[in-house]
């Protein structure tokens, strides 16, 4: 299935970012630094790290791993490329 999700306002952006997943806080900014307001982007790079089973839930907060450090792409073509 394939949809697509126009580019979502700045000021909204951390909202749809936590109704996705409850991401600590430090993921969450550097997810919409990255991103730029292309929330297909977002889906991409969590996805990805769902994938690669990267994180764990505390106190109902998702978290990387202890010595995870993920490499956030510089777009969403980076991300494509590496699946393929």
């Amino acid at each position: 299935m394939w949809f697509f999700i126009n580019y979502i306002i700045p000021a909204n952006y951390l909202t749809f970012i936590s109704n996705l997943l409850p991401l600590d806080i430090k993921l969450q900014n550097e997810l919409e630094e990255r991103a730029q307001g292309n929330p297909n982007f977002v889906i991409e790079i969590l996805s990805d790290v769902i994938a690669n089973q990267q994180m764990h839930k505390i106190d109902g907060v998702y978290h990387l791993k202890s010595g995870v450090q993920i490499s956030l792409p510089q777009d969403i073509q980076e991300i494509w490329k590496k699946r393929v």
